[in-house]
């Protein structure tokens, strides 16, 4: 599987850092008495979602990030499921903006001229700054930079520390698909525009929000991410279920955030294209496998809620 890091002057509601609200504790109400031990080498991940239409089946892998550096994904059950197959469906969507627009959106995260960090955070969000910044050991100075890159960088040098990586499951199940010589589907979720990916850099730059966000997740020393990495791995459901919406730090496809909460009309769309892939894998393959980020799995709203919703018989692992 490949990894991918988080370029350090992108904001994070473009490198896809979002923490959902949803459960977010107060500073310090959720750290473990034990530091969590992560699990190492070949695992199976969680098991896979069963949508059925008559007979035929859609088998869909939920994603999860960050995951343990020493861990390779390893399902049998993916394999078995994925030779017998026709098609195998995937987001190609990018999270990255590139070339003069990426400048650009790393120009409009910088602080305005003159003001340093201490100027758009509070005095006890600030401590709490310095000892994250301790705890993974950021020795680079953080006082010129704004709210989301200092969380950026924060983060970032928590996965080094923690032995962490972000994986694209998307490329690994890619690979195992060709080998395979199995159909891929690439669907698009819809596009940002850019003059309000902009100004919503030029917002999260004078804001506090994000980096409180990341804060909430780091300070209990790494325990949350290290737990939800293990959830993945071993196939806890229910643990998954319950961690994902609070660490869930680097995970694609978080539905929004107590600092950017997206659109009905995005969402709406996010979940329309996929589901024009689905129904119709379903309508033409006897079997199809499908990779999709883990919050539209467990969300109200979700791709599986939309599945339900239209009929579809929908069977979560045990």
């Amino acid at each position: 599987m490949n990894s991918r890091c988080i370029p350090a002057l992108v904001p994070l509601v473009f490198a896809g850092l979002a923490v959902a609200a949803t459960g977010a504790p107060s500073p310090g109400s959720h750290a473990p008495e034990l530091e969590e031990v992560l699990v190492t080498g070949a695992q199976p991940g969680p098991a896979l979602w069963r949508v059925s239409s008559g007979d035929n089946d859609l088998w869909i892998l939920g994603a999860v990030q960050p995951l343990a550096r020493k861990v390779q994904w390893r399902s049998k059950q993916f394999e078995s499921l994925l030779a017998n197959s026709q098609e195998v469906i995937l987001n190609n969507s990018g999270h990255y903006t590139q070339g003069s627009q990426g400048a650009q959106l790393a120009l409009a995260t910088r602080l305005p001229d003159g003001q340093s960090l201490q100027d758009i955070v509070p005095p006890e969000l600030l401590a709490r700054v310095k000892i994250v910044a301790r705890i993974y050991s950021v020795s680079e100075p953080l006082d010129e930079l704004s709210p989301p890159v200092v969380a950026t960088r924060i983060a970032n040098a928590s996965l080094k520390s923690l032995d962490l990586r972000v994986v694209s499951l998307q490329l690994a199940v890619e690979a195992l698909a060709r080998k395979a010589n199995v159909r891929i589907t690439h669907y698009s979720t819809p596009n940002i525009a850019f003059e309000e990916q902009l100004q919503n850099a030029r917002d999260s730059a004078k804001s506090a929000c994000p980096l409180e966000l990341v804060l909430q997740v780091l300070e209990d020393g790494g325990s949350g991410l290290r737990s939800l990495a293990n959830a993945w791995a071993v196939g806890d459901i229910e643990a998954l279920r319950r961690l994902e919406p609070e660490y869930g730090l680097f995970t694609d496809g978080n539905r929004s955030n107590a600092c950017q909460k997206q659109s009905d009309e995005y969402l709406a769309k996010r979940t329309a294209a996929w589901l024009v892939e689905a129904e119709r894998a379903l309508r033409e393959n006897d079997s199809t496998l499908a990779v999709v980020p883990m919050p539209e799995l467990f969300a109200l709203d979700g791709y599986l809620a939309a599945l339900r919703e239209r009929g579809y018989k929908v069977v979560e692992p045990d």
